[in-house]
């Protein structure tokens, strides 16, 4: 790959990574993100860019023989508008401290947009720092806020725990507010998985009244929550007649994926949820769901409350992180669909929750 010229001078080789570059690559990771340093092993990179199912884009920017940049794009197969297609995740840039705003980061971005075909949809979750450049640099598009949810388990030992002798005065609020479960149905089981086995390709037949998911499979969920080398996940299978119907990852007090063949089963994993996190003392559960209109209803009925509001400087320290900013690229405006017709999940955002 030829080499392309820097903003300030510099010669910088644009190049795939070779297996000696890894080191340095992880360590720029850790210098970016310290509070995550033990993330960032080689097991991680491995499980990232080379176990992933399909073929992941990366590029590595080199000056005199030393790595200063890493950037990717991850493949997913998705249903786009009810046609199924491979779209690409704007994922992991990272550009070494000292040589953030020389316009290594767009340089690196823009290389690896050329790769993939025009037809290929892709987005990407922007931080606040690299908001700018992915509208300004690359031709994204502002589509939304991602959908933040909270559930109180248990609201009554909440609010004891917050305002301790005065919590007498929300004894009105304690029975409607809170997560809601029910009885499970008589028809269906749930049960803790270790691993997801064939069966679990029947996943790629389950729609949802959205214009926009990713397709999953056996090797998909697999490669997602049970060969991560970073996380532990607590993770249940949904059964009728032994078929599987739907699955909920779950993790502390985070609700971090949910899959669903009706409805029905949707209720049913959410009243799950509500015992787990019940079971495990959470007194306030998280998710970042974007649901179809049928699902953001049944969480509403279950408990759960949109809370985007909450999350600005002065509560996230309190709550949870901010949420993410949604852009896209590589589209036209009409082809690619709203974030408000997606239904997407949290691991589907974010594989290190």
């Amino acid at each position: 790959m030829k080499e392309r010229k820097g903003f300030i001078g510099m010669a910088v080789e644009l190049r795939k990574p070779e297996d000696f570059d890894i080191p340095q690559v992880l360590q720029i990771f850790a210098r970016n993100d310290p509070d995550r340093i033990l993330l960032f092993n080689r097991g991680y990179y491995e499980w990232q860019f080379h176990h992933i199912p399909g073929k992941a884009r990366s590029l590595v920017a080199v000056e005199k023989n030393k790595v200063i940049a890493f950037g990717a794009l991850l493949p997913f197969k998705a249903s786009v508008k009810g046609e199924c297609c491979i779209v690409f995740e704007g994922a992991e840039f990272v550009v070494a401290p000292e040589f953030c705003g020389r316009g290594i980061f767009w340089q690196l971005a823009y290389t690896l947009y050329e790769q993939i075909e025009n037809e290929n949809h892709t987005f990407a979750f922007a931080s606040h720092l690299s908001f700018r450049s992915y509208q300004q640099k690359l031709g994204h598009r502002f589509i939304g806020y991602f959908p933040y949810w909270i559930g109180f388990p248990d609201f009554e030992a909440l609010v004891h725990k917050k305002i301790g002798q005065l919590s007498f005065l929300m004894e009105p609020f304690y029975k409607s507010i809170g997560m809601k479960s029910l009885k499970l149905d008589n028809g269906m089981v749930i049960e803790g998985l270790e691993g997801f086995n064939k069966n679990w390709d029947v996943v790629e037949t389950w729609k949802y009244q959205s214009d926009f998911y990713l397709i999953k499979n056996a090797d998909y969920l697999n490669w997602r929550y049970i060969y991560i080398p970073s996380h532990k996940y607590d993770i249940y299978g949904a059964f009728r007649e032994e078929k599987p119907v739907g699955y909920i990852v779950l993790r502390s007090q985070n609700l971090i994926d949910i899959g669903y063949s009706d409805n029905g089963v949707l209720e049913q994993l959410l009243n799950f949820a509500s015992i787990y996190f019940k079971e495990n003392k959470v007194l306030m559960a998280h998710a970042y769901l974007n649901l179809d209109t049928d699902g953001r209803i049944i969480l509403r009925k279950k408990g759960f409350i949109k809370s985007n509001i909450f999350q600005n400087k002065f509560t996230t320290r309190f709550v949870y992180p901010p949420q993410r900013t949604v852009v896209k690229a590589k589209s036209y405006d009409e082809t690619f669909p709203r974030l408000d017709s997606w239904t997407f999940t949290m691991g589907d955002l974010d594989c290190k929750l």
